[in-house]
């Protein structure tokens, strides 16, 4: 299960880092990380919660993630249909909690995992297991997804490469050189501008592009929040580009994808812009379940005036 070193000579307190045995310290957390290879285990656990729920999705943030992976288990491989990597990391939280998580990329993007019984876990394994995942209040939760994201960033980055398999096609997502790859390279349909889905993930790139590799390296390390102002600024920066591509789209729904940006980091933007915006999110264009969030945002449009 975790080839890189004998699962009986885990340590039971992690008070440091040793990055080259692949055990992070930050701040009372101890994470030991290995390879997950053993499938029936793998499948045993169950998805607790998604990087971006907490982190704030970015990304830049998820290759640097995997980056830092590869440095703390070099034999880890990615690529895959529907599963990019998937690891195992035990936790040594304060107030003597010990147990194993899963962290592994698929369909929900970087996810964090666990299991309810260690069962399918060796005798010598279980025997050092005294707590899970699910027995974490929300609050717990958080500041552990907190502080393994912290100590990840105290990792150097290693370079690697994979193909990600997924429901609208395949991505080639790597490192290397000091540069990021996120790169579509078979897509099943043309790029589809009706799908929120995949126009959020253009946006997404698209606004990966605009940054410099000082900026990159800067979103690394920043918190979220420093993150989000940088995000924020980059959009403010760069708007006029961005409406540009949003209108060669010429969708509504690619209105509505800037729009929740817009929103979301509360930017004020050239009132020939909020024009532009209103003409194309009327409500009556969109479902009934997006017209309350539309007209929030129209609202907020019209007070920037």
């Amino acid at each position: 299960m975790m080839p890189s070193r004998n699962s009986s000579e885990l340590p039971r307190k992690i008070n440091s880092s040793n990055i080259e045995q692949g055990y992070l310290y930050y701040e009372n957390y101890g994470f030991a990380f290995g390879l997950c290879e053993n499938e029936e285990l793998f499948l045993e656990s169950s998805k607790i919660i998604s990087l971006d729920k907490i982190l704030n999705y970015d990304i830049r943030l998820n290759i640097s993630i995997m980056s830092a992976l590869k440095t703390l288990i070099p034999s880890l491989k990615f690529g895959g249909d529907e599963l990019f990597f998937q690891t195992i990391i035990f936790v040594d939280m304060p107030e003597n909690k010990y147990f194993p998580i899963t962290l592994y990329y698929g369909s929900s993007g970087l996810t964090v995992g666990g299991w309810k019984d260690y069962g399918k876990f060796s005798e010598q394994l279980s025997r050092k297991i005294n707590h899970s995942i699910f027995n974490l209040t929300n609050d717990d939760l958080q500041v552990l997804i907190i502080k393994l994201d912290k100590s990840l960033k105290e990792v150097p980055l290693s370079d690697f490469e994979g193909q990600f398999t997924h429901d609208f096609g395949t991505t080639v997502i790597g490192y290397k050189n000091g540069n990021l790859i996120y790169e579509e390279i078979e897509p099943k349909n043309v790029f589809n501008k009706d799908s929120e889905m995949e126009l959020d993930l253009a946006l997404a790139q698209f606004l990966t592009d605009l940054y410099s590799e000082k900026e990159l390296n800067k979103l690394r390390i920043a918190s979220k929040e420093d993150r989000l102002l940088i995000e924020k600024k980059t959009i403010e920066k760069n708007l006029d580009l961005i409406m540009e591509w949003i209108r060669k789209l010429n969708s509504s729904l690619a209105y509505k994808v800037i729009a929740d940006e817009i929103l979301f980091h509360k930017i004020k933007i050239k009132k020939k812009f909020i024009d532009e915006i209103l003409q194309n999110t009327k409500p009556k264009n969109f479902p009934e379940k997006d017209r309350k969030k539309i007209n929030n945002f129209r609202n907020f449009l019209r007070s920037t005036l």
